[in-house]
């Protein structure tokens, strides 16, 4: 998307040659238990739509030897990720930030996770009715880049949101004024 940091820290600092292609980094058991008891974004660079199957089950295991940690794993393709978990310490979520990505939440809904999020970032768009029924946890922010196309989103479009949570929500520090 137009908005990838991830692409973007890629670019800077080379971690991969080719960004659209996934790679395991050699580092990655270290990057994925440095710190105890603490919270991971495993997917912060990739999607785990476009892992290897043989990637899934080395991290997975390393997880399961690590229950004192949370680990999240965010997609924009729930239906095409291969691998499932049901491990307590396991997250998985969808990003939805326009109208036309709540299709996702659904998909969600359909895979057998344990536990399941939503991570509204950034808003680009006043969301309308969302069927958050089995969704744990929900998290929103807004745009950070500095781009001539930046959408500036309402306060309203996140009270929307609020207003059909029943679960936790992380608001990031972007929405702090709210």
């Amino acid at each position: 998307c137009p908005f990838c940091y991830a692409k973007k820290m890629n670019d800077d600092n080379n971690y991969v040659k080719d960004f659209k292609k996934p790679e395991l980094l050699p580092d990655w058991e270290e990057q994925l238990t440095k710190y105890s008891n603490c919270v991971y974004m495993v997917t912060g660079m990739s999607d785990i739509s476009r892992w290897e199957l043989d990637w899934c089950k080395k991290i997975f295991n390393l997880i399961s030897k690590h229950p004192e940690n949370q680990y999240l794993f965010l997609t924009k393709r729930p239906e095409e990720v291969k691998f499932v978990s049901d491990l307590d310490n396991v997250w998985f979520g969808v990003s939805v930030i326009k109208r036309e990505d709540r299709y996702r939440i659904y998909e969600l809904k359909l895979q057998p996770w344990k536990h399941k999020f939503v991570a509204f970032e950034p808003i680009q768009e006043d969301l309308g009715f969302l069927n958050l029924d089995s969704i744990q946890w929900v998290s929103m922010c807004k745009e950070l880049d500095i781009r001539e196309d930046k959408v500036i989103p309402e306060k309203q479009w996140f009270v929307n949101i609020l207003e059909q949570c029943k679960v936790p929500v992380l608001m990031k520090s972007s929405l702090e004024e709210l």
